[in-house]
């Protein structure tokens, strides 16, 4: 049996790789923008592993859209701490460096804002919904009430 390395990845990688492949796949020049802050070797890398590789799986299929929300915001929060680390670093770097930097995170900041707003809507579409199935168990038998549910859950 051949023994094998496996190097060491943070936790939060996953969610990242899914976040520049859902990009790229968006965008087909997402790694020819000159903004693009990663090196050559590394897009090459993205493009041949990511672009074309399988999905990652970021949620369990159980979870909600507050819950997906949640995760996702998590997420961001981390990166834009994990930001102000690399932030106190740049004292040293060239001023490209510190204009790609700082422009990736003010789209992180936007997109932490945006995701903010949709997580507050979200929440209030799933209370209104909450709201309105315990009134209508008032009203109607189970068969009618899970009717209703399921053309919610097509209408989503």
């Amino acid at each position: 049996m051949t023994k094998r390395t496996f190097p060491q990845l943070p936790p939060e990688m996953a969610s990242r790789l899914q976040a520049i492949h859902e990009l790229s796949k968006s965008d087909p020049g997402y790694f020819e923008d000159t903004w693009c802050p990663y090196p050559e070797e590394v897009k090459a890398l993205l493009r041949g592993q990511v672009v074309s590789g399988p999905a990652i799986k970021l949620f369990e299929s159980e979870a909600d859209d507050g819950e997906r929300a949640d995760v996702v915001l998590s997420e961001v929060e981390s990166t834009i701490e994990e930001m102000k680390s690399v932030e106190l670093k740049l004292s040293e770097s060239e001023t490209s460096e510190k204009i790609a930097f700082y422009r990736a995170k003010t789209q992180l900041l936007e997109r932490w804002v945006s995701l903010k707003e949709k997580l507050h809507s979200i929440k209030q579409v799933s209370e209104f919904q909450r709201v309105v199935v315990r009134t209508l168990e008032q009203f109607l038998d189970k068969d009618q009430v899970q009717d209703f549910k399921n053309k919610l859950k097509e209408v989503r």
